[in-house]
């Protein structure tokens, strides 16, 4: 599970921030080779991609507007809280055609994928 700030409804000039905390969990995909591992076990070298998408469509946006955190080495539950920087910040997130929610708002959801930096 990954945790992220930020989402609902903004209209014209509104701004979201984002800040990717940690995730739990992890499937491990590499061999650990560190001294004192246990034999067979598991680890990761994972990252993880935040991007805003249109809540009704499911689409990116655009522009799109995406981060991505740093590369966290042989973990299974990656702590990406003390990064510097402490998170992005999205702005001009106006009402854009269809994508209008209830009263006008534009209505956008925050899609947060975990992917292993050996993998892709």
């Amino acid at each position: 599970s990954s945790s992220a700030g930020g989402g609902g409804g903004v209209g014209g000039g509104d701004r979201v921030w984002v800040t990717i905390l940690g995730a739990q969990g992890l499937a491990g995909v590499d061999k650990d080779k560190r001294k004192g591992a246990l034999k067979g076990a598991k680890v990761s070298d994972p990252y993880a991609v935040a991007e805003l998408i249109d809540f009704l469509t499911g689409k990116p946006l655009k522009p799109p507007r995406k981060t991505k955190t740093p590369v966290a080495k042989q973990t299974l539950e990656p702590d990406w809280s003390q990064e510097k920087g402490g998170g992005v910040c999205f702005d001009g997130l106006g009402v854009a055609g269809d994508a209008k929610g209830v009263g006008g708002v534009r209505k956008l959801a925050l899609k947060v994928e975990v992917f292993d930096s050996g993998t892709f």
